[in-house]
């Protein structure tokens, strides 16, 4: 999911219980002032249906990076959100505000990956980790975001401490941070972060290992608020609800996590955005998937 000028999106996913049943939907959701949300409305669906994928926004373009398709993925696809006043990309004065044009594809990722995550800052977009059918990765690599949606050359960078997928991340004043994930064997509470622009445009500096989850957790969901971080649900062994925050110091670090209130159900793979004072936590499985 992504959130962008009044409008929530939720692209893709699983739609059943069964390990492999992605779909090509698209909708959105218009954020009332109140924090509600409005109908949800299908818009222009994916080139093809896709699980695990990573989605980010940027500059009135919305991205899904990766996934697994009929195997895993090294497809970024990239669409233009209509205005209502825009006339390209698929998009006409006759759009619907908030919907999509057309999907088109970009620079592939350099490696196929899924249950990675992204991020966007300063104008690069980054791909952290991931799971690549066989194996964990502990790849970082970036792109950077022209004016026309397309994406530049991806470029490695410093890579994670290990190997990790399943894993959530968050951007703020120049850091971004990995939260908590799968190593292979066993959900970790690690939290490690780097400054971005470290040597260069795009470039990261070393991951550091900052204050710890209270559990270890994968699957969860993340957002970042006024110098907050949250992780949201997830699994610990089974799915909970649990919801935690953190302060965000001013040198990167993280203060003590400190437990909020709970979701009403314990639900896994879901997604979160933030937006004007809320959070969503959008979708997931709770004993399947769910609305």
């Amino acid at each position: 999911s992504v959130v962008y000028n009044g409008y929530v999106y939720e692209i893709g996913g699983n739609e059943g219980s069964a390990t492999f049943s992605p779909t090509a939907t698209v909708d959105y959701a218009p954020i009332n002032s109140n924090g509600t949300l409005g109908s949800w409305t299908a818009t222009t669906s994916l080139p093809a249906a896709t699980q695990y994928a990573t989605s980010v926004v940027y500059n009135g373009y919305v991205y899904e990076i990766g996934g697994d398709t009929t195997s895993t993925t090294v497809t970024v696809d990239y669409a233009l959100i209509c205005t209502g006043s825009n006339s390209t990309g698929g998009c006409t004065t006759s759009s619907a505000p908030g919907s999509l044009g057309t999907w088109t594809a970009t620079t592939s990722l350099p490696t196929a990956t899924n249950s990675a995550t992204s991020v966007i800052y300063n104008g690069y977009v980054y791909e952290i980790g991931g799971y690549t059918g066989s194996s964990a990765v502990a790849t970082v690599d970036y792109a950077p975001i022209n004016a026309n949606g397309t994406l530049g050359s991806w470029t490695a960078t410093t890579s994670l401490p290990a190997a990790t997928y399943d894993a959530t991340s968050v951007v703020y004043n120049g850091y971004v941070y990995e939260i908590g994930g799968y190593n292979g064997n066993a959900g970790v509470a690690t939290v490690d972060y780097a400054v971005i622009n470290n040597g260069g445009p795009g470039v990261t500096g070393a991951y550091t290992a900052t204050t710890s989850l209270p559990v270890a957790t994968n699957q969860a969901a993340s957002v970042v608020y006024n110098g907050y971080v949250y992780e949201m649900g997830g699994f610990t062994g089974s799915a909970t609800a649990t919801v935690d925050y953190a302060p965000i110091n001013s040198n990167g670090t993280l203060g003590s996590w400190t437990a909020t209130t709970s979701l009403p159900t314990a639900t896994e793979q879901a997604t979160s955005v933030a937006y004007n004072g809320y959070v969503y936590e959008i979708g997931g499985s709770t004993t399947a998937a769910t609305s």
